[in-house]
């Protein structure tokens, strides 16, 4: 699930040159990526993502269109909100967490209309059938890296001075101009590609950090860089990290694509 995951979260709407030919844009129409312009905390578990914030009830309504996600239970004694990924079984959570109150673990009304309004259905439509056709064939040491990538996207580390911060929220107050931020996912089988950058948008390095450090990478992840990318590296497969700052004025058209 976490590697399907990626390529709905990381295609938001971007302009035309950094966009593949053999791309046609489907994942974005989902518009899942919304989730990753809001002030979340990931923590996985080995059945579970957990989504953390002070919203779950709202963030939720925002996977409705990850193809296969239904509503499982409402878990009232953790503040939850469960649901499950038919085609992998994998589960996603949105959890209650108070950023003003970390240590707080008061029972909260977490409120479930987006929730209730989610299908519970075992059955994938047609939109749903169309969307996971269109997902490329994901090599199993790419889809380790692509699942590892889904887990780290809010990582970072003010000590030695990194941050993923979900790639264009850098939480560290480095300034990267001011155009609209995007956010690009592309490849097949053993050869990915992330595209991402506007404002706020975080170093290459770093993204190469979390997933490759000796404490929270992933085992066996290796980096190396070229003249113009970040490359990590695990087993047969690899994925090429690309901050490209946007045209100066790059306008929306319909497909996503400026």
């Amino acid at each position: 699930m976490r590697a399907s995951l990626a390529l709905f979260l990381l295609n938001s709407p971007a302009p035309r040159t950094v966009v593949e030919s053999s791309d046609d844009r489907e994942l974005h129409r989902g518009d899942v990526s919304r989730l990753m312009w809001d002030h979340v905390v990931y923590s996985p578990r080995h059945d579970e993502l957990a989504v953390f914030s002070d919203m779950p009830g709202h963030l939720v309504q925002k996977v409705r269109n990850f193809p296969g996600i239904r509503s499982l239970a409402k878990d009232d004694a953790n503040n939850a909100l469960v649901l499950q990924h038919v085609p992998t079984g994998g589960r996603l959570s949105f959890r209650y967490f108070n950023w003003r109150r970390p240590a707080s673990r008061n029972r909260v009304f977490v409120m479930p209309l987006h929730f209730d309004y989610m299908p519970s259905t075992t059955l994938l439509d047609e939109r749903e059938q169309t969307m996971i056709a269109a997902i490329p064939a994901i090599h199993e040491d790419a889809g380790t890296l692509l699942a590892g990538l889904t887990t780290r996207l809010w990582l970072a580390n003010r000590s030695e001075g990194w941050a993923v911060s979900g790639l264009i929220r850098d939480t560290l107050g480095r300034d990267q101009g001011d155009q609209p931020p995007y956010l690009y996912l592309w490849g097949r089988d053993r050869e990915w590609v992330l595209r991402w950058g506007g404002r706020n948008s975080v170093p290459a390095g770093d993204v190469a950090r979390a997933l490759t450090h000796p404490t929270v990478g992933i085992r066996g992840a290796t980096t190396r860089r070229t003249a113009d990318q970040v490359c990590v590296s695990l087993g047969q497969a690899t994925l090429h990290l690309e901050r490209i700052q946007p045209p100066s004025r790059w306008m929306l058209e319909p497909g996503g694509v400026a």
